[in-house]
């Protein structure tokens, strides 16, 4: 029996070859297969977009937008130019990158489901937490009542700003439109603004009328009734109008506009639960649908699963004895290197085994943590002073991200992998690992990372090739006579 680079027997490598022929043969229908399935997501999110603006549930617009941006640009793109690796490389190469997608291979169903566990258990609690956070906005969010408004009464201290342009039409970038200046002391500096959306229950034209052609400061006995939207102790910003009154004639009536308000609030709160529900259901939904999978597929991918990649009994037993064989050899090639390695002169096997080496990140990824970490904050904090719909939404935005930044900065500071003397010590966070030197037979390149490979030519440990002082650190180790199968500059 003969095992090939990757230790697989001629009877297995035949069963990878015929999988790779089958799917280069449907290869089409995978990718209409893909497209279809990849835009219908694209147009669901879209609708979620246009779904999260029209309700005024800014935040879900913007994340849906920039999901699908991102689909666009990577997800899609990395899709087609792995199909087109695939029918580039011969049956083999295909058929061991298509092994994990075919039904027929035994155990594809059990594997299948665990990842779907994997890929669904996080997505799902994430979309059950927006939608439960969604439906207590809405179940929670009440109307206003004439009781909660204040009055202040004044003169016009200016001419009277509508938020329109010369044509009439409402300018979108001034959400506060019809602005009424009234005075005030100096210390004080407050914009009395009528809420967008209700300007219609505002007499414009009636009192445009009455002010037009009179100087604004003749113009007393102003009353406003007004919902204070500052805290306690501000000085300025924006206070919402629901109620104007100018010598006993009133231009905006409190009770009008505050059914208005209360109506827009109405529509706003049920657009909240619906979009709500709809993403606990689906939370939930996704959440079981591995299990749902498992129940209705078990039975069916018994009848199916015909191929055994694995090694057959009597493959193991020829297997075993070859890789002895091999393990054998690798080790009479370990103490040849041993003793050439000790052949050297002391002080430069002293000058080896005293040096010692740490890795670490480069500094833009702590910048990058950093920058994450200040999102969060600023989430959260916009989310806790400002008034928004979604301010739930940006407090647990804010929160996710600050927890990611803190994970991120800890392994920042305490992953790293140090050679010391003859150790090789791999530190992940708060666990340690020590390896020893001459457990090392090899080190290939694959893929960024420097693999580091033992007698059995199975990898150890991977370090990636872009951290600070792996080079090297592998330098090192290749002085000390441990193969390398790449050219080290």
């Amino acid at each position: 029996m003969e095992l090939n680079e990757q230790k697989y027997t001629e009877r297995q490598v035949a069963l990878f070859e015929q999988i790779g022929s089958e799917y280069k043969t449907n290869i089409n229908k995978e990718k209409i297969k893909f497209n279809v399935l990849f835009w219908l997501l694209q147009v669901v999110l879209v609708g979620g977009a246009i779904f999260g603006f029209v309700s005024n549930n800014i935040f879900i617009g913007v994340i849906c937008l920039a999901i699908v941006v991102f689909d666009v640009l990577s997800v899609y793109r990395k899709r087609l130019d792995q199909f087109k690796k695939m029918e580039e490389s011969s049956d083999y190469e295909t058929g061991l990158f298509a092994a994990g997608k075919c039904k027929k291979v035994i155990g594809y169903n059990k594997r299948y489901v665990e990842s779907l566990k994997k890929s669904t258990s996080f997505i799902s609690i994430l979309i059950i937490v927006f939608g439960g956070l969604m439906l207590y906005q809405g179940f929670t969010t009440k109307g206003l009542e004439a009781s909660s408004l204040k009055v202040v009464e004044g003169t016009l201290s200016q001419n009277i700003y509508d938020g329109r342009d010369a044509e009439g039409v409402t300018d979108p970038v001034n959400l506060k439109a019809y602005v009424v200046p009234i005075s005030q002391t100096e210390d004080l500096k407050f914009v009395y603004a009528i809420v967008p959306n209700i300007e219609n229950s505002f007499k414009f034209d009636e009192y445009k009328n009455y002010v037009s052609g009179l100087d604004v400061n003749t113009i007393q006995n102003v009353k406003l009734s007004y919902l204070d939207q500052n805290k306690e102790g501000a000085k300025e910003g924006y206070m919402y109008v629901f109620g104007i009154t100018i010598n006993d004639q009133e231009f905006m009536n409190a009770d009008e506009a505050i059914n208005a308000y209360n109506a827009m609030m109405d529509k706003s709160k049920l657009n909240s639960m619906i979009f709500g529900g709809v993403l606990l259901g689906a939370g939930v939904v996704l959440f079981a649908f591995p299990y749902v999978y498992k129940l209705f597929t078990s039975k069916k991918a018994q009848e199916i699963e015909v191929i055994q990649l694995t090694y057959t009994d009597e493959e193991k037993i020829q297997v075993g004895e070859i890789i002895e064989k091999e393990k054998q050899a690798r080790e009479e090639e370990l103490a040849k290197m041993k003793e050439a390695r000790e052949a050297l002169p002391i002080e430069e096997q002293e000058a080896l085994l005293n040096t010692v080496i740490r890795t670490k990140k480069k500094s833009s990824s702590l910048i990058i943590n950093l920058v994450i970490g200040l999102l969060g904050i600023g989430a959260i904090v916009f989310g806790l002073i400002k008034d928004l719909e979604f301010k739930f939404l940006m407090i647990v935005l804010g929160a996710i991200l600050i927890v990611i930044a803190i994970y991120s900065l800890v392994d920042y500071f305490m992953s790293y992998f140090e050679l010391s003397g003859d150790k090789l010590r791999i530190h992940k966070l708060t666990k340690t690992n020590e390896l020893s030197v001459d457990e090392i037979a090899k080190i290939d390149f694959t893929q960024g990372n420097y693999a580091l490979i033992d007698v059995l030519d199975q990898p150890i440990v991977y370090i990636p090739a872009s951290l600070i002082n792996a080079d090297e650190l592998i330098k090192n180790l290749a002085k000390r006579g441990i193969t390398t199968t790449f050219d080290i500059k």
